[in-house]
């Protein structure tokens, strides 16, 4: 599979839950997909003009089809331009949480400094000591060579969505 296959696979997952939208400018690398995901929960008393509480919940993905060899210094420059990125998220006194997750698909094997370095990698960040509530980094690296699929701690449990079909 080359990485177009994969962006296009990628995609049709996301329809179904995500809307597609242009890529946020902070970020100084092109991505091929920016995929938002904003849900709103409620609690009504009696009726619909008494709402108790509201709180939304966010959700971010972007894939990065990498045009050289993923490097520790290139997966460390990724994660600072996410940083960056959540630092500016729009918040209200309804947010609740975020996650920004970074999918980086490599044409080339994927070496093991790469994957150390990913483990270690985490970013979260509180917004006014989390009365605004939290965001997450999940970072996914994705080795089209040898169809594998790795994460940081935060990303492991979304790392099965970008899986490889068999």
């Amino acid at each position: 599979m080359n990485a177009d296959e994969y962006v296009e696979m990628m995609k049709e997952r996301l329809t179904a839950s995500f809307d597609f939208a242009e890529p946020p400018k902070e970020l100084m690398f092109p991505l091929q997909v920016w995929a938002v995901h904003n849900r709103k929960s409620e609690k009504y008393f009696l009726s619909k003009s008494i709402s108790l509480y509201s709180y939304k919940n966010d959700e971010y993905v972007g894939l990065h089809v990498c045009p050289v060899r993923l490097t520790p210094q290139a997966l460390q420059s990724c994660k600072d331009q996410f940083k960056r990125l959540i630092d500016t998220l729009p918040v209200d006194d309804q947010h609740m949480s975020s996650i920004v997750t970074s999918a980086l698909i490599s044409a080339e094997p994927v070496g093991e400094s790469v994957v150390n370095e990913l483990a270690r990698l985490k970013y979260h960040k509180d917004f006014r000591f989390t009365l605004r509530g939290w965001c997450d980094l999940a970072m996914i690296v994705v080795d089209l060579a040898n169809e594998k699929v790795y994460s940081n701690s935060f990303g492991q449990k979304i790392a099965k969505n970008f899986a490889f079909c068999n």
